[in-house]
């Protein structure tokens, strides 16, 4: 086959697979740079095979989207669990507290500087700060990890398949090559004895 015609097969193959699950602001060189260790482990030889990698692929790049997704809940709810994490220190103002909170995060050095000794007085650490973020987001950090722990699964379940195929196909060659072998090995020659 030649390198055009190879290069139709893969594109008719990525019709038939459909379109990888890019979101806007993703990288699609990332997702083929994946697609293609994939492939090179897999070695696709059939459509099957190449579903096989378009699956594992698809799962490993939501898996990775998920973990981003899990941090940037925690990184978008700081400023609110700083907000509460304040509320006792400022009598209970709450409006107070959401100030300090949004000066601390503030890109203006003349507010972030004075509200991050403040909060520092209280002994208030980024550590807890993230920590009450992952908090408040408790219940969309829970559903990511049920989708990471899906897509792990599914993983998990693609790549013992193919090291099943791999060992099976291994054992295979080993024994054709016994068998080769095996019915190159001549019988002695017997000689006769003439009286």
């Amino acid at each position: 086959m030649s390198h055009v015609e190879d290069n139709n097969r893969d594109r008719d193959l990525a019709g038939l697979l459909g379109e990888p699950p890019i979101l806007p602001g993703e990288s699609e060189n990332r997702y083929a740079a994946l697609r293609a260790e994939v492939e090179r482990t897999i070695k696709p030889k059939n459509i099957f095979e190449q579903m096989r990698v378009q699956t594992l692929t698809d799962t490993i790049w939501e898996e990775m989207r998920y973990k981003r997704f899990e941090a940037k809940l925690i990184d978008g709810a700081r400023v609110n669990a700083l907000a509460v994490l304040m509320t006792p220190f400022v009598g209970f103002f709450r409006e107070r507290a959401a100030n300090v909170a949004q000066d601390y995060y503030s890109p203006n050095p003349q507010e972030s500087e004075p509200a991050a000794k403040f909060v520092a007085r209280f002994g208030i650490t980024l550590e807890m700060i993230h920590a009450k973020a992952a908090a408040i987001e408790g219940s969309n950090l829970a559903l990511f990890d049920r989708l990471i722990g899906n897509r792990q699964t599914a993983n998990r379940v693609l790549l013992n398949e193919h090291e099943r195929r791999e060992r099976k196909a291994k054992k295979s060659e080993l024994k054709a090559k016994r068998s080769a072998s095996s019915s190159e090995v001549q019988e002695p020659a017997v000689k006769l004895k003439l009286a």
